[in-house]
């Protein structure tokens, strides 16, 4: 009996140790090379755009990003069920295994965008490919005929190729971002894309959409457009967190070897000078907000209008367009020291009483606390200012865009001399009778007199 049970456990240890041994190799330890597939979506399917998807190493950092599709609001994002992240944009490390992360959206046709602007018409932004962008406006937003809006293809994920922005058959632009001139009628604008390297059963081999033989001067992060994104991208690399996609060749703008604040300078002066042409504006709804954070643009003493943002993100920069109506005149534009301490500002005129403004840190400096004045800009006369274009860039390097929004100033006026006259007029203002000192000789009506009514019976 002894024999029997001795001989059993025998076999059973040798059927552990051979499974276990078809298991571990300590010769052959997990490919540290090895790539995992990262698979993005929208859900419902109709309710955003979602990028980042690809092929990545066990630990690596993915920006993934979405964006809606017009009455639709992000929720979340989840893997393989679980909620892990509320933030449209954010960065995922890769693990060690194939995933699936979806973006979800609620329908939400109570808030459509802009519903009340005369003559204004739906955009509506899409792509002939799943997974391949995001973009910097909402798609089936309402924008005024004859504005020329800019129009930008972001986050393109791993494994696909820019090919144009087309409307129906006819090709637009070649490049991700333009500026399209809004028709008298609801359009839909798709940007098209392909497979690279060509591969219709895995679009999401290795590559890079950077390439650093081919490159616009002062483009750092090599997205085809030259902001203050780029800015935040030279500052990373100065201090040394430069992230895979900085083109140096592209930030080393005075061509002299190094990169330095010299070239941060050479970037601003580019975005002063870059598309200055007035009617090149990007104009939404009044209300600004994008995922969850809040823009106001306010003015309370009749000179002066206060920038004030509600933010969840840590932005280390920003910049705008400023537009003033005819007969405002532009004194100054301030930062507030309290939230802005490790910032400076630059601004230019651009043409038709506008300005662009740049905010920036040289060391990527968040702005401060989550609430509050960020900048302030006084003002002569009275009329609406308005802010377009709005880019916040984060230290993550995150771009978010913001709706144009607008303030009144209902008068310039500081004080009214009043001279008193005896003249008085009808309520049409023809004069009835001059230097009165009674209504004597009036017919019956209503009269003005120094601002006054009066009744003649």
């Amino acid at each position: 009996m002894t024999k029997r049970i001795m001989f059993v456990m025998t076999m059973l240890l040798l059927t552990v140790a051979g499974a276990w041994a078809d298991d571990y190799d300590p010769q052959n330890p997990p490919d540290p090379n090895a790539l995992f597939l990262l698979s993005v979506s929208a859900s419902p399917t109709e309710g955003g755009y979602a990028s980042g998807g690809g092929r990545y190493k066990a630990g690596q950092q993915v920006r993934l990003s979405t964006s809606s599709r017009a009455n639709y609001d992000f929720q979340y994002w989840t893997c393989d069920g679980e909620r892990i992240s509320d933030k449209a944009s954010f960065y995922y490390t890769m693990p060690q295994k194939s995933v699936s992360l979806v973006a979800v959206y609620t329908f939400n046709p109570t808030s459509p965008a802009d519903p009340t602007t005369a003559n204004a018409h739906r955009l509506y932004l899409d792509a002939n490919m799943e997974g391949c962008c995001t973009f910097n406006i909402t798609s089936g937003a309402r924008h005024v005929s004859d504005r020329s809006i800019l129009v930008k293809a972001m986050n393109v994920s791993q494994g696909f190729k820019f090919l144009g922005w087309y409307l129906d058959d006819e090709k637009l632009s070649d490049n991700l971002s333009f500026y399209y001139k809004m028709p008298n009628n609801d359009v839909t604008l798709t940007a098209h894309f392909s497979y690279d390297p060509d591969s219709p059963d895995d679009p999401t081999s290795v590559q890079t959409d950077i390439d650093n033989t081919d490159y616009i001067l002062g483009d750092a992060n090599g997205d085809g457009e030259v902001n203050v994104t780029d800015i935040v991208e030279i500052v990373n690399a100065i201090m040394n967190r430069a992230s895979t996609r900085f083109v140096r060749a592209a930030s080393d703008l005075n061509n002299d070897g190094e990169i330095n604040v010299t070239d941060i300078v050479k970037v601003v002066n580019l975005i002063m000078t870059a598309s200055n042409s007035p009617s090149m504006r990007r104009t939404s709804r009044a209300e600004s907000s994008s995922n969850g954070n809040q823009l106001q643009l306010v003015t309370s003493d009749n000179k002066s209008f206060s920038l004030q943002m509600n933010n969840q993100a840590r932005y280390v920069a920003s910049q705008f367009d400023l537009y003033l109506s005819k007969g405002m005149t532009l004194q100054q534009i301030a930062l507030n020291e309290s939230r802005c301490s490790g910032h400076t500002l630059s601004y230019t005129g651009i043409g038709n009483n506008c300005y662009r403004v740049v905010v920036l840190s040289t060391n990527n400096a968040a702005f401060e606390g989550n609430s509050g004045e960020l900048l302030n800009f006084e003002v002569t006369g009275s009329g609406v200012a308005e802010m377009e274009n709005i880019l916040f860039v984060a230290e993550d390097q995150t771009e978010t865009w913001f709706d144009a929004i607008k303030s009144r100033m209902t008068t310039g006026i500081r004080t009214i001399e009043v001279t008193e006259s005896n003249d008085i007029y009808s309520l049409d203002g023809r004069l009835a009778h001059k230097h009165a000192n009674d209504h004597t000789g009036l017919k019956k009506g209503i009269y003005i007199k120094n601002g006054c009514k009066y009744i003649a019976r």
